[in-house]
């Protein structure tokens, strides 16, 4: 993927209209069958023929000349009557080794506060700066805490990191004492989640990369506390196949649905989906 910098994190708030009641019907697991997508291409949407729902473009952070050009893994969380939004900061690239993770607050969403750090980089074992992302907000019994991915290092944005990797990896966590963040250390070694832990039923679940193959997996912890966590590859059709960048959703059927796009850059979209709560 080319290069771009990216001075201007903007927001966009979407009003839902309304929702029809027919989809909170549960259904029978052979109506979940995704070859059907393959096999009628009348179970797809007709995207050019979907009504646009109202919405408004915001400015959260517009970066001064010379300062953290490029803005990216933006993540927005409604907590304590406002809205947090965090994401990664870097000088120039997105592989910046020194860049710093931002947040910024708002109470309508339109207007917000300058924002602050929640972290920069932490030393690395050569003596540099590592890299950090940011990696979401969540709430747990009552507490607030964001997540942030570490590493050593990494080697660009194209095939050299799959020939060596990402250094080091670990997920850090921090939590919000009501004035600042505190860190609270290695959430989870040789971590990278794309968004943070939500519930299914007594369970959180995310997905995760590993370091070393940067291979797509779904873990579970033990129960809502998150102290344990059990971790499951996923199937691959090839060992060409580089599922990256997974999002997640519950249907009102309670089907858990994984989309990903494929590094492989064949052209495709993928969907897995779970009918045991994401086991």
């Amino acid at each position: 993927m080319e290069m771009m910098q990216k001075s201007l994190l903007v927001v966009f708030l979407v009003l839902l209209i309304g929702c029809n009641g027919e989809q909170s019907k549960k259904q029978s697991p052979d109506k979940q069958d995704v070859t059907q997508l393959l096999d009628d291409s009348d179970a797809f949407s007709n995207f050019s023929s979907l009504s646009l729902i109202p919405s408004q473009t915001s400015t959260v952070y517009r970066a001064n000349e010379g300062e953290w050009q490029f803005n990216l893994h933006s993540y927005l969380v409604r907590y304590e009557n406002k809205f947090w939004a965090m994401w990664s900061s870097g000088p120039v690239n997105e592989s910046d080794r020194d860049q710093v993770i931002h947040y910024a607050t708002s109470t309508d969403g339109h207007h917000w506060d300058p924002p602050e750090v929640i972290t920069d980089s932490p030393v690395a074992t050569d003596g540099k700066p590592g890299l950090v992302v940011a990696r979401g907000f969540y709430e747990l019994d009552g507490n607030f805490f964001a997540l942030v991915g570490y590493m050593d290092s990494i080697i660009g944005l194209g095939p050299e990191v799959y020939k060596r990797g990402w250094e080091n990896l670990k997920l850090l966590r921090f939590e919000w004492d009501g004035k600042t963040w505190i860190d609270r250390g290695v959430f989870l070694e040789d971590f990278l989640n794309n968004y943070p832990p939500l519930p299914i039923r007594d369970r959180l679940f995310m997905t995760r990369r590993d370091g070393a193959q940067r291979k797509v997996y779904t873990v579970l912890s033990n129960t809502l506390k998150g102290e344990k966590w059990t971790s499951t590859p996923l199937p691959e059709e090839s060992d060409l196949a580089r599922m990256s960048e997974p999002t997640w959703y519950i249907g009102p059927d309670e089907v858990v649905h994984l989309i990903f796009r494929d590094k492989a850059r064949e052209g495709f979209l993928y969907h897995s989906i779970s009918l045991d709560d994401g086991f």
